[in-house]
């Protein structure tokens, strides 16, 4: 009986999860625009900490990065939850994680060098594991296992590099 409620229920869940989900990215992107309007010496002693906070790490022209890439997270938690199996779940997680790396690859929007390499990896790195996970049980015995070992060595020794 329960069961039935909680599917009577998923849209109301799902657009609870979309409203509330949304307000993070919106309040952030207000906070980004007021700082970026307000000049470097203003006064108020928040101003400088959040411009260093939300703008001091992307290229100006990419000041909205804060906010795109919390939208990024809602889109992911949204496709996920709304997917009706598991396996579809990883699939609409894969797509939304692909469509959102793009743009990233193709861009500079970071300052540095470090910052963009490093996103950029951790990114593809995502998207690598999570489409051995569509494909585990295609894989033969321990294939799967074995290559998320080498891609997380390979992540691990570039953020090793990095320090």
């Amino acid at each position: 009986m329960r069961a039935i409620e909680a599917k009577n229920d998923f849209p109301v869940y799902l657009v609870m999860l979309v409203v509330f989900g949304l307000t993070p990215p919106l309040i952030v992107f207000s906070l980004t625009r007021l700082v970026r309007s307000k000049p470097a010496t203003a006064t108020h002693m928040a101003l400088p900490m959040l411009r260093h906070a939300l703008l001091n790490s992307f290229v100006p022209k990419f000041w909205f990065m804060k906010p795109r890439q919390m939208l990024e997270s809602v889109g992911f938690a949204v496709a996920v939850t709304a997917a009706p199996t598991e396996p579809q779940k990883l699939w609409y997680g894969l797509g939304v994680s692909v469509v959102c790396t793009i743009p990233t690859l193709v861009s500079q929007q970071y300052n540095e060098n470090l910052e963009q390499n490093t996103d950029r990896i951790a990114r593809v790195c995502t998207i690598i594991t999570m489409t051995i996970g569509a494909f585990k049980e295609q894989l033969p015995d321990g294939a799967a296992g074995a290559t998320l070992a080498v891609v997380n060595l390979g992540v691990a020794a570039w953020f090793a590099y990095c320090l």
